[in-house]
């Protein structure tokens, strides 16, 4: 009885999860930061416990939110430990690299960029993290000209 128990509680908090990344999004998309970030963060909270594979996620929904105020030092902070985290996952490594971008860190950003392509195994989305090394590459080379 108690291991159903335990079960049900811990499917409870997957579904707490979800709806507070839904939730969130549905926010985001409404441009309320401030109200996003709060059930985001709550969101986490249950994830830690309930559903570890989810924090990675909802952190890069709060780096978002650091980013869009203009907050890209707290954004790579944030970033940085998803990398660290899961130093494997290329979905980090580009997110990391378009905050690199808003910080206006290209260098780092085509870093971030590159290993994310080595990692990448799907072509279609090579093509497109080419396509965005490219792009800062020529934005670089105008700098200079």
């Amino acid at each position: 009885m108690q291991r159903r128990i335990r079960i049900l509680t811990r499917a409870i908090n997957i579904l707490r999860v979800s709806l507070y990344h839904a939730l969130g999004a549905l926010f985001l998309t409404a441009r309320c930061y401030g109200i996003a970030e709060t059930i985001f963060r709550r969101g986490r909270r249950y994830a830690e416990c309930a559903h570890p594979e989810s924090v990675g996620a909802l952190d890069a929904w709060i780096a978002f939110i650091y980013e869009r105020r203009g907050d890209t030092a707290k954004a790579l902070q944030l970033l940085r430990g998803r990398v660290e985290a899961n130093p494997q996952s290329a979905s980090c490594l580009l997110d990391l690299a378009d905050c690199y971008i808003a910080a206006g860190d290209k260098k780092r950003a085509v870093d971030a960029y590159q290993k994310a392509l080595a990692l990448e195994t799907e072509a279609d989305a090579k093509s497109s993290i080419r396509s965005q090394i490219e792009s800062v590459m020529r934005d670089v080379v105008d700098e200079v000209e």
